[in-house]
């Protein structure tokens, strides 16, 4: 996951910087500006999945203009606006955000604002994948049967278990915690919709078609922890 914070305070920037990596799993990759032409420029240069924005910025700039510009070039980023004025409340919902970061960070604020975006990611079944200026939108994953890394390439495979989609060098971190609750991680390599699964066998799951996805030794107990508990809630 890559994310980007603008902030004129380079100071803030490291310190939400710091409680993000706290409570994400997968090591993200976080970036962050301190002027406009920064910020513009990252952007040009990388495909963010989530980008904080100052809505009081340098030199009189607002962020929330930014943000509506960002929401037409870029809608596949998640926005979260920071302030610590409530008076802008108001205003912010023209640029469409997903959540509100309230200053002073604090480690609580900033578990609900990013709980808050995997709940809306769950409720999407959707991600975006990148690579590098190319991003590649909206990926449905209740279509996707199981996903693989092989020879540096990550495979998205559809219901008929073929080849949906392809991407070189994207590892299983990078999409971990944006994963919805009907995928497991069973193996390094593989990810599989439990709602695809027809059973449950030792060290790998049998799903329609004959297809088996393997399970790691190290993996197989908490796999099937989760694929118990997940029937459970489905039946």
């Amino acid at each position: 996951m890559k994310i980007l914070i603008y902030d004129d305070e380079q100071e803030q920037c490291k310190a939400l910087a710091g409680m993000i990596k706290e409570q994400l799993q997968g090591r993200p990759v976080i970036h962050y500006a301190n002027t406009l032409s920064e910020a513009e420029r990252l952007m040009e240069q990388t495909a963010y999945s989530i980008l904080f924005i100052d809505i009081e910025l340098d030199h009189n700039n607002n962020g929330i203009e930014l943000a509506q510009k960002i929401r037409k070039s870029y809608p596949a980023v998640e926005l979260v606006f920071i302030t610590g004025y409530i008076k802008y409340c108001e205003d912010i919902f023209s640029a469409e955000p997903d959540a509100l970061l309230i200053k002073p960070f604090t480690a609580e604020r900033v578990s609900r604002v990013l709980d808050i975006l995997r709940k809306k990611s769950d409720k999407t079944d959707r991600m975006s994948i990148t690579m590098g200026k190319r991003q590649l939108e909206k990926i449905e994953l209740k279509n996707i049967s199981y996903i693989e890394t092989k020879y540096r390439y990550m495979i998205f495979y559809d219901t008929n278990y073929r080849q949906a989609y392809r991407f070189y060098d994207v590892k299983m971190a990078d999409i971990a915690d944006r994963m919805p609750k009907s995928f497991v991680r069973c193996h390094k390599s593989f990810f599989v919709n439990m709602e695809k699964v027809l059973r449950l066998e030792r060290f790998r799951f049998l799903l329609m078609g004959d297809i088996e996805v393997p399970i790691s030794q190290k993996r197989y107990s908490e796999t099937k922890r989760i694929f118990f508990e997940y029937i459970e809630d489905t039946i």
